[in-house]
């Protein structure tokens, strides 16, 4: 597993307990590696539309299908009580594995992360946060990239191994949520990502299309 690369000047405290980093800090954009707790960058524009956009999204499919539990930073999830307690963008739980989600975190693999890539975050999501969850079992990693206009989509294995999902046609089909695809180009166009008639004419063309 490569090792976890904490930034110096985003480092707020050290020597903090995982329980209390959930009492002081984790409500307040931040992480928790072997005991130090870094403050998160704030994001960019183009981060907070696709947030939003993936967001309301998946609210809207989810509204439908009733296939999983969606949370949403600054929620907590702990893959594994040695590992960093991290607040991915956002992720998702199937029903059947709702127990593990609690009041302030999900204690254990969610079944979807995603994650969208910023430019001090690369070396946390591309390596540090894939080996994690590759070896927590995350069954599906999405990584969004808005400075690269590139999204990745991977999915474990049955050696446990994260494979890249090969797009169709430019489409993403994601092999846990049921009827979920979604043509990555509409990631990039800006002009759209706030405007709830095309959210849901996406969602209705995954179920009825």
């Amino acid at each position: 597993m490569a090792q976890n690369r904490t930034a110096q000047d985003q480092v707020i405290a050290r020597g903090v307990t995982f329980d209390d980093w959930m009492k002081q800090y984790a409500e307040d954009h931040t992480e928790w590696v072997a005991g130090a707790v870094t403050k998160l960058s704030s994001v960019t524009r183009d981060h907070d539309l696709l947030d939003g956009f993936l967001y309301h999204l998946l609210r809207a499919y989810l509204s439908q299908t009733k296939a999983a539990r969606l949370l949403r930073a600054p929620f907590v999830m702990r893959v594994r009580p040695d590992v960093p307690g991290r607040e991915p963008d956002m992720h998702l739980v199937l029903n059947e594995r709702a127990a593990m989600i609690q009041e302030t975190m999900t204690d254990g693999a969610a079944d979807i992360v995603i994650e969208i890539v910023s430019r001090e975050s690369q070396t946390r999501d591309r390596i540090d946060k894939y080996d994690e969850y590759e070896a927590a079992g995350v069954r599906e990693y999405w990584l969004i990239d808005p400075l690269r206009k590139q999204a990745d989509f991977y999915t474990l294995g049955d050696d446990h191994l994260y494979r890249r999902i090969e797009l169709k046609d430019g489409e993403f089909q994601s092999l846990v949520l049921p009827h979920f695809r979604l043509d990555t180009e509409v990631f990039w166009q800006t002009n759209q990502l706030e405007d709830d008639a095309f959210i849901w004419s996406l969602v209705d063309r995954m179920l009825n299309g």
